[in-house]
C-alpha cells in the first residue's frame, strides 16, 4: 500500500497553503455495506454525527482570529 498522499489531497493542501482559506470535507466509505434497514439507519445516523463534527470545525475556525488559525501571533 502506498502512504503517499492522493493528487486531490496535495491539491487541496497546497491550496490551503497557498490562499490561507481552510478546505473541510466529509468522505463516508462503508465497508460491508448491505442495503436493508439496519445499515440504512446506521450510516444516517454516522452522517449526522460527522455532520455535526465538521460544523463544529467550520464555527472553530470562524470564531478564530485569522493570524491564530495560520500559527502567526502578530495578529
Amino acid at each position: 500500500m502506498n502512504s503517499s498522499p492522493r493528487p486531490s489531497c496535495k491539491a487541496s493542501c497546497r491550496h490551503i497553503l497557498e490562499t490561507e482559506v481552510p478546505i473541510l470535507s466529509a468522505v463516508l466509505t462503508p465497508h460491508q455495506f448491505h442495503d436493508h434497514a439496519d445499515h440504512h439507519e446506521f450510516f444516517r445516523s454516522h452522517m449526522v454525527t460527522k455532520g455535526k463534527e465538521l460544523a463544529g470545525a467550520c464555527l472553530s475556525i470562524i470564531r478564530e482570529p485569522r493570524g491564530r488559525r495560520l500559527g502567526r501571533a502578530d495578529d
